[in-house]
């Protein structure tokens, strides 16, 4: 029995051993971290210098607080998607890339990262991060944008030498792209760098129309001895267009000699961002007798209505987002409807008697009543607006009389507050929905909205909806 059992284990140590394989094979092994995989990870890689090794890593939620770098003088941290990572700095990752600043190192911020600067008490005013979206709606004719930089200062040349300059703008370079177009940004649009020295600004292309009237993009701190450049916008080395591509490469490799400052480096860390999980989708309802409450629909609900108040206290944002307007996207809603209006108390926007718009005899509103401010509105239509979600005010019942005159000048009104583009940005409303209006051949409702969003909608609705004023709803 025992020669037959010694038996049987040789022939089984031939067998791994013919196969490539030992013992210590078949043993549990530690996890080895595995690069990130992405466009931007891909484009790093590919614009690195000759004889220098990019290492790119996810972001370490510990490091060395002597030596964060593992030697090397220069550090890239990137972002790697769409969705605005949540990345918090501990304090003792603050201090050691402050020290690692302070004895000489460079730090570059791309994307989202260049919000980081903030976080390592570089600059006090906060960049704002989202997705620049065009052409994944209705609101497009074409779905094609472009956005690249704009040189404000002479320190830009080392970065932009080699790009090819958009036509009949010499300072102005594309980096980003497509048809349609997804990009990460972090931009100064409302508070200027204060320590920083902003180096370029953003320029944006919609559809064959130039903006030159971005905001800064392209910003330069200098901390010790070292210094940090963040570029709030992700370069797009993939794609159609070539001269972007083309662009995006020629500048990250300015950008790494500009890193390096001559030095012979060979290896240099690159911390990816975490990309955001996706919440999980709404699951499907129990069995009849296992319900909490007994004779639930099972047919999928077509939205989500909630009230902005709840127990007479008015409801934050926050309040909202997450049972609200989180979970209709995640079922599918692509509209998203602010109640801005109730036939008891009128408007929720107060109409000051020295406003240059001449406010209606007939317009009603009750400003002590009032549960959401107009920023708290522009953050829900921000957050809706990252999920590819239309926004919708709705005046419903409008808070003015039958006459014509009357309900445009409201209808201006509330354009003007709530869904002015050039200076809400993202937080502007798409459109505007009545259920009451008049015989309006010439489209003046329209044209009330589109001089202050010029894709903007005004649209009627067949059916009474909330009466309360400030409630808002999802739908499908």
């Amino acid at each position: 029995m025992g020669s037959n059992r010694a038996h049987v284990i040789r022939n089984l140590s031939l067998l791994l051993a013919f196969c490539g394989l030992s013992a210590c094979d078949t043993m549990p092994r530690a996890v080895v971290e595995v690069p990130p995989s992405a466009p931007m990870v891909e484009g790093l890689l590919a614009s690195a210098p000759p004889k220098v090794q990019i290492s790119p890593r996810p972001m370490p939620a510990v490091v060395d607080p002597a030596d964060p770098t593992a030697g090397s003088p220069a550090l890239v941290i990137a972002s790697a998607g769409w969705r605005v990572p949540n990345v918090a700095l501990t304090e003792e990752t603050v201090a050691a890339l402050r020290a690692f600043l302070d004895r000489g190192g460079r730090i570059l911020l791309l994307g989202y990262a260049a919000a980081l600067v903030h976080r390592l008490e570089l600059e006090p005013s906060v960049p704002e991060c989202a997705p620049f979206r065009w052409g994944l709606d209705a609101r497009t004719s074409l779905g094609r944008a472009r956005l690249g930089i704009e040189a404000v200062r002479d320190e830009a040349d080392i970065f932009t030498q080699g790009l090819t300059a958009v036509p009949s703008r010499e300072t102005s370079w594309y980096l980003a792209g497509g048809e349609p177009c997804c990009v990460a940004t972090a931009l100064y649009p409302t508070s200027l760098p204060v320590q920083g020295t902003v180096l370029a600004k953003l320029i944006t292309e919609r559809d064959g129309a130039l903006d030159a009237t971005g905001a800064p993009v392209l910003v330069h701190w200098r901390q010790g001895r070292g210094a940090v450049l963040a570029l709030g916008l992700e370069p797009a080395w993939t794609g159609t267009d070539s001269a972007i591509a083309q662009n995006a490469t020629r500048f990250l490799q300015n950008a790494y000699s500009w890193l390096l400052a001559g030095q012979a480096v060979a290896k240099v860390p690159c911390w990816i961002l975490p990309d955001p999980s996706i919440q999980p989708t709404v699951t499907p309802l129990p069995k009849v007798a296992q319900r909490a409450i007994p004779g639930a629909p099972l047919l999928a609900n077509w939205g989500w209505v909630a009230s902005p108040t709840s127990a007479g206290t008015a409801l934050d944002a926050d309040s909202v987002l997450d049972p609200v307007l989180l979970r209709s996207w995640q079922s599918g809603a692509d509209l998203f409807t602010l109640s801005l209006a109730d036939g008891d108390r009128g408007s929720l926007l107060p109409w000051s008697d020295r406003d240059p718009l001449q406010r209606p005899r007939s317009y009603r509103t009750s400003p002590q009543a009032i549960s959401w401010r107009p920023e708290v509105l522009a953050v829900l239509t921000r957050e809706a607006h990252a999920r590819g979600m239309l926004v919708h005010g709705a005046l419903d019942p409008l808070p003015v009389a039958d006459a014509p005159v009357e309900r445009l000048a409201a209808l201006r009104f509330a354009a003007r507050e709530l869904a002015d583009r050039r200076r809400l940005g993202a937080g502007a409303l798409d459109g505007f929905v009545a259920r009451d209006w008049f015989g309006d051949r010439d489209a003046l409702g329209v044209a009330m909205v589109q001089d202050f969003h010029p894709g903007g909608r005004f649209v009627r609705k067949g059916e009474p909806s909330l009466a309360q004023r400030g409630a808002v709803w999802a739908l499908d």
